[in-house]
């Protein structure tokens, strides 16, 4: 197996064979959804006390 950056830079296509990419539709959409749901719970929780000048 190759390490990450060997992959990045193009490497040996059969180590792709059958492997899954690291930015797949599900994998972006639940981590996509997380930061949003934790960015927006974050603002509601400090925004009030810091927005309040």
């Amino acid at each position: 197996m190759q390490p990450l950056w060997a992959r990045a830079q193009g490497g040996d296509e059969a180590a792709y064979t059958g492997s899954r990419s690291l930015a797949s539709p599900a994998f972006v959409a639940v981590w996509y959804s997380l930061g949003i749901a934790l960015a927006g719970g974050l603002g509601a929780a400090l925004g009030p006390g810091l927005l309040r000048w």
